[in-house]
C-alpha cells in the first residue's frame, strides 16, 4: 500500500530501531518485493527479454543462505485488485511508467523493467525447494501481518505499512539487512543474517496520550491508498508551524507538513478527539464524506483476524479449511460463484493471480515489455490464447448484467490503450475443467495453441506444450519470423537443459516436478560430463551481456520477435493452469535466456549458411547437436516453410573488414593475387544459400531415436 513520507522520516530516525541478528526462526516474507529485489540486486539482464536461469539460480542462493541461518520463510503474494477500483489509478501510473521505461531501454536509455515470466519462474524455484507461500485474496499487507502475529515472527519487507500495524515480533526493512552471512565468534556453527528490526512501541512511547492509536492515525493523516493527504490540507494550513522541530525526532525543517503533525499529535488527548477536530475544520457539507474516509482508512491499520486472514493461516498450517464464502462480488456489482478447486489454485498460487482480476473486474494490464513501438504490440500474438482464457474464467456468471468483454490495457505506440476483448463463448464452462480426462483439458490446450494433429505433439514427451507454443509463435508472430529466431531458441533450450543436468546432486532444485523427464533432460542426463562441459564452453560465449552503444546499437527487431514468443509462452502457461495442467510445466528458466538469443540470433543472420555453421560448433555427433535437431524436426511437423520470413543473408564482420581492404586497394590500384580470403569462414563460402528439406532427421515414432543419428 504505502504511506507518503514515512520511509523518509524512518530513515532519518534510525534511533527507532535496533541492531538485530537474524537466526533460527520463521519470518514472514512480502513475496512481491522479494522477487523485484533479488532480480534488480542481482544484476540479472532485463534488457535483453530477461535471463530466468540466472534469476532461478540467485533465488536458491537467497533460500540456501536463509536455511543455512536456521531461518524458515513463509512467503505472502499479493492478489487480485479491489473491485472498489481505489487503486485504479495507482496501477494506471505504474503502469504508465513501466512503458515510459521499456521504450527508454529500448532506444538504448538507462531504466529497469522486470521481464514478465519473472514471477513464473520464482513461483517454480519455490515449489522446487518446497517454501511455503500463499497468495492474498487482494493485497497482502494486512494478511502479512496477522500471519506474522500469529506464528510471532517478524515481517521482512520494503512496505512502509509495517511501520504503522502493530507486529508483536518487528518489522525488517529489506535494505537494513546485511545478506553476508555471520558466525558467532563463540560458536562458529551458529550462521546468522545482521540487520535492523523496528518495533512500534519505540515510535508511541513519545506520545502517551494516544499510545497505539497515534499509528492509524498518522497513517491517515500521511496519506495512503484510502485517502490522499491533500485532503487534510485546510486542516494542516490551522495548525502553527513549531519554532522548533521535535526534540525525539529529526526532521527537516523543510518537513513542513511532518513537524507540524508531530507537534499536534503530542498534544493530541485522544484518537476520537482528534478525528473530531480534523473533521472539524472541513466546511459542513463535506463533513460527513471526510468523517467516512477518515473511518475507513482507520480501519485499515486496524488488525483483526478476518476469514481470509485465518484462511491464509490454516492453509499455512497444512490444515484444510473451507472457504467461507461461496460468491464473491464482482464487476458492476455482478455476484459470482467460484469454485472451490479454483479458490484453493488462487490461494496455493498454482493460478496466476492476474486471473482473479479477470474474474471480478473483468480488467487486466498487459505488462509492456522491451519491444519495437513502432510494430503492433507483443501481444497481439497470443491474443486468440488469452480469449479462451476469458472464456472459461467467466463462463459463469450468476448475474449477467455487464458486456462480457474484457478491458485489457496494453500499449498502443508510446501510449495506454484500453482495449475490448471479446471471451471465446465456446469455451468449456470454469466448473467442468476438474471434471474432463487430460486428454479432453490437452485437447483444448492444443486447439487453441491451433495444434489440431496428434503427431505434432506424440514424440516430444515433456516438451509437447513448449512445442506448441513454439507453433503459435511462428504462426502469429506480427512480423514474421526467420528461421534464425526459431533456430536461436531451440540451441537456447537445449543448452539451458544441458546446464541443468549439471546440476549434479541439486537437480531436484533446479527443475520442477513433472518436468525433469522430458525427452531432452533424458537424453542428457547418460552423457559424458566431458562432452557437457565442451559444449558449456563452446556456447558459453553467447551468455555474455553485449555492451551496446551508438556504434553497437541494441537491434530492437530481434528483441520485438522473442517478446512476442514470451506472451505466447505466459499466455499458454495461464491457460494449462487453468486447465489444471493437463501438459507438464514449463520452467522458463530452462527455456528462455534472452542475452543467449540475442547474441546467438545476430550472429546467425551474419551467417549465409547457419545450418553448416551450427553443426560445425555444436559437432555433428553430439547428444547436444542431435538434441537440438530433434527439436527442430518437431517443430517443422507443423509449420510451412511459408509461415517464415524469407532468409536475408547478412555478411559477417569479418567479411564487410574485407570488403573495405579490397575497396581500398582497388582504388590504390594494388592486388593481390594468389591470397585467399581466409578470414571467411568455411560454411559462407558455400553458395547455397537455399533453405534446406524440412525432414525429420530421425523416425518420429520412436522418441529416442534421435540419439542414434
Amino acid at each position: 500500500m504505502g504511506i507518503s513520507g514515512l520511509t523518509t522520516f524512518m530513515d532519518d530516525n534510525l534511533h527507532l530501531f535496533m541492531e538485530h541478528r537474524l537466526q533460527n526462526t520463521k519470518i514472514i516474507i512480502d513475496g512481491n518485493n522479494l522477487y523485484h529485489l533479488l532480480y534488480y540486486d542481482n544484476n540479472v539482464d532485463y534488457v535483453h527479454g530477461g535471463d530466468y536461469d540466472r534469476f532461478a539460480e540467485k533465488t536458491r542462493e537467497f533460500f540456501t543462505m536463509l536455511s543455512s541461518c536456521g531461518i524458515s520463510p513463509y512467503l505472502v503474494f499479493d492478489g487480485a485488485y479491489e473491485v472498489d477500483d481505489r487503486k485504479l489509478n495507482t496501477v494506471l501510473d505504474r503502469f504508465r511508467k513501466r512503458l515510459f521505461s521499456a521504450h527508454t531501454i529500448a532506444k538504448g536509455g538507462g531504466a529497469k523493467i522486470l521481464p514478465i515470466l519473472a514471477y513464473e519462474t520464482f513461483r517454480q524455484v519455490l515449489n522446487a525447494m518446497k517454501v511455503p507461500f500463499v497468495v492474498s485474496d487482494f493485497e497482502a499487507d494486512y494478511d502479512i501481518a496477522v500471519l506474522a502475529n500469529h506464528f510471532e515472527c517478524p515481517v521482512l519487507s520494503y512496505d512502509s505499512d509495517f511501520y504503522i500495524l502493530p507486529l508483536s515480533a518487528g518489522f525488517i526493512p529489506f535494505d537494513s539487512v546485511n545478506f553476508s552471512i555471520q558466525a558467532d565468534e563463540n560458536d562458529k556453527s551458529q550462521k546468522y543474517l545482521l540487520c535492523r528490526i523496528y518495533f512500534v512501541d519505540k515510535l508511541t512511547k513519545h506520545f502517551p496520550n494516544l499510545g497505539r492509536d497515534l499509528l492509524p492515525l498518522l497513517a491517515t493523516l500521511m496519506g495512503n491508498d484510502y485517502i490522499e493527504s491533500s485532503t487534510f490540507e485546510t486542516f494542516i494550513s490551522r495548525l502553527p508551524t513549531p519554532k522548533e522541530s521535535n526534540s525525539h525526532f529529526r526532521i527537516p525543517k523543510t518537513k513542513t507538513r511532518m513537524l507540524k503533525y508531530m507537534n499536534w499529535l503530542e498534544n493530541t488527548g485522544s484518537l476520537k478527539g482528534a478525528v473530531e477536530s480534523i473533521v472539524a475544520s472541513e466546511k459542513t457539507v463535506n463533513q460527513e464524506k471526510l468523517r467516512h474516509q477518515i473511518e475507513r482508512s482507520l480501519q485499515a491499520f486496524t488488525l483483526t483476524e478476518d476469514g481470509s486472514a485465518h484462511a491464509l493461516v490454516e492453509y499455512l498450517k497444512n490444515t484444510d479449511v473451507a472457504d467461507r464464502s461461496t460468491h464473491v462480488d464482482g464487476y458492476d456489482g455482478c455476484k459470482f460463484h467460484v469454485p472451490d478447486w479454483l479458490k484453493f489454485a488462487h490461494r496455493s498460487g498454482d493460478v496466476v493471480m492476474a486471473l482473479k482480476n479477470i474474474l471480478l473486474s473483468r480488467r487486466t494490464f498487459l505488462q509492456c515489455q522491451v519491444e519495437d513501438v513502432r510494430l503492433p504490440t507483443s501481444y497481439a500474438c497470443s491474443q486468440k490464447i488469452r480469449e479462451v482464457t476469458y472464456g472459461i474464467l467467466l463462463s459463469e456468471e450468476l448475474e449477467d448484467k455487464a458486456s462480457k468483454c474484457v478491458q485489457e490495457y496494453d500499449r498502443e505506440v508510446k501510449n495506454i490503450k484500453k482495449n475490448m476483448i471479446e471471451p471465446d463463448s465456446q469455451a468449456v464452462k470454469v466448473s467442468e475443467v476438474p471434471k474432463l480426462s487430460v486428454e479432453e483439458r490437452q485437447a483444448i490446450l492444443m486447439h487453441t495453441l491451433g495444434v489440431d494433429s496428434e503427431d505434432f505433439t506424440r514424440n516430444c514427451s515433456g516438451v509437447e506444450l513448449l512445442v506448441c507454443v513454439i507453433a503459435h509463435w511462428i504462426l502469429n508472430a506480427t512480423p514474421k519470423i526467420t528461421q534464425d529466431h526459431l533456430k536461436s531458441l531451440l540451441v537456447c533450450v537445449t543448452f539451458l537443459h544441458l546446464k541443468s543436468s549439471m546440476c549434479n546432486d541439486d537437480f531436484a532444485t533446479c527443475v520442477t516436478p513433472g518436468d525433469e523427464f522430458s525427452v531432452v533432460d533424458e537424453a542428457f542426463r547418460d552423457s559424458e560430463t566431458r562432452e557437457k562441459e565442451k559444449t558449456i564452453r563452446s556456447l558459453g560465449k553467447f551468455c555474455a551481456k553485449p555492451e551496446h552503444s551508438k556504434r553497437n546499437p541494441l537491434d530492437i527487431l530481434i528483441i520485438h520477435a522473442f517478446a512476442q514468443f514470451q506472451t505466447c509462452l505466459l499466455a499458454a502457461l495461464h491457460l494449462n493452469q487453468l486447465l489444471l495442467c493437463p501438459f507438464p510445466n514449463l520452467n522458463p528458466g530452462k527455456i528462455f535466456k534472452g542475452v543467449f538469443v540475442y547474441n546467438l540470433c545476430q550472429e546467425l543472420q551474419s551467417r549465409n549458411n547457419t545450418d553448416s555453421y551450427l553443426r560445425d560448433m555444436l559437432g555433428h555427433n553430439s547428444t547436444f547437436y542431435k538434441c537440438y535437431q530433434n527439436l527442430l524436426s518437431l517443430v517443422y511437423c507443423g509449420i510451412k516453410e511459408e509461415q517464415f520470413q524469407p532468409q536475408i543473408a547478412q555478411p559477417s564482420i569479418s567479411s564487410k573488414r574485407k570488403k573495405k581492404s579490397k575497396s581500398r586497394n582497388s582504388k590504390s590500384g594494388k592486388t593481390h593475387k594468389g591470397v585467399t580470403d581466409d578470414s571467411l569462414e568455411g560454411e559462407e563460402c558455400d553458395q547455397d544459400n537455399s533453405t534446406p528439406h524440412l525432414q525429420a532427421a530421425c523416425s518420429l515414432s520412436n522418441r529416442f531415436s534421435h540419439l542414434c543419428v
